[in-house]
């Protein structure tokens, strides 16, 4: 374990320098920060499983798409309207079924396949 956490090292030292040279302004960013502390947590905690944020960064352009289409005067609330309407659409086209109170009648969406 020593050897690997020793050559772990050498390699974010490494990848550090090249991303220095290729531009600076990325070594403030929190994840290649957080680099520098990564064999450390592993000598603490153990090799972490599952280690992975892609999924989670993936929702951004999500964000970013429904804020794009916004006219920029409440972005909270045109985004969580785009939501709202990107929940109803889900809704509808995954057969969901819709009660009127005033007329009392059932309704469900045209099951597409």
């Amino acid at each position: 374990m020593e050897s690997y956490l020793y050559e772990l090292k050498q390699h974010i030292q490494i990848f550090m320098s090249h991303l220095i040279k290729f531009t600076a302004q990325w070594i403030n960013k929190p994840k290649f920060h957080m680099l520098f502390h990564l064999p450390e947590s592993i000598e603490r905690f153990g090799v972490a499983p599952l280690f992975a944020t892609e999924k989670f960064e993936s929702f951004n352009g999500v964000l970013r798409n429904a804020s794009t289409h916004s006219n920029k005067q409440a972005p909270g609330r045109d985004i969580a309207n785009s939501f709202s309407n990107y929940q109803c659409l889900r809704f509808l086209l995954s057969g969901g079924i819709m009660y009127n109170k005033i007329t009392k009648t059932i309704s469900q969406s045209v099951n597409i396949e």
